[in-house]
């Protein structure tokens, strides 16, 4: 693994402009963040209810700017127990049914890294925006080649970060 890859560092660099494009409010052209952020919610999606959501759920429950609207897991348990603590109207115990069921905006994917590329993938053609906990993908051409299938998201190049990618490939 790279020694120069500092998770907590391009948490804080990426993470501006992710939610600035999230919330519609960076302008994909100039680069920049709207004056005017804009005041709707963005419906959120979260698929994988283990370990690592016990962060997300509590932090997207309590922003003003989110409202998670579905909870998928393969444990349905899982799933059930995370939506009815923090009051998500919409269970699914797989993807299909997630994205046929509610409307939401973006995909949170909190699953195992391996399962990534193949739901982010889904979600992506599915006309969902996507933020991938761990890689996006199980391989840097795999991650950029998902971009290039779809270029009508208007993601500005300097949100596409690969190198984390490649420093988990040693």
């Amino acid at each position: 693994m790279n020694s120069n890859f500092d998770r907590r560092k391009f948490m804080q660099t990426s993470g501006t402009a992710v939610g600035a494009l999230a919330l519609g409010t960076w302008n994909a052209t100039a680069g920049v963040a709207d004056d005017k952020p804009s005041k709707k919610k963005i419906r959120v999606g979260i698929i994988g209810c283990g370990s690592v959501s016990r962060l997300y759920f509590p932090n997207l429950s309590q922003c003003p700017y989110a409202e998670i609207v579905s909870a998928c897991d393969i444990i349905p348990k899982r799933a059930a127990d995370r939506a009815a603590k923090f009051k998500v109207p919409n269970q699914y115990p797989h993807i299909d049914q997630m994205l046929a069921g509610a409307d939401f905006d973006l995909l949170v994917n909190l699953t195992d890294m391996q399962e990534h590329e193949h739901l982010n993938r889904q979600a992506i053609e599915a006309g969902k925006h996507i933020w991938s906990e761990k890689p996006i993908a199980n391989s840097a051409d795999e991650a950029a080649k998902m971009f290039v299938d779809h270029p009508h998201f208007g993601i500005p190049q300097a949100t596409i970060e690969v190198m984390p990618l490649k420093a988990m490939e040693g």
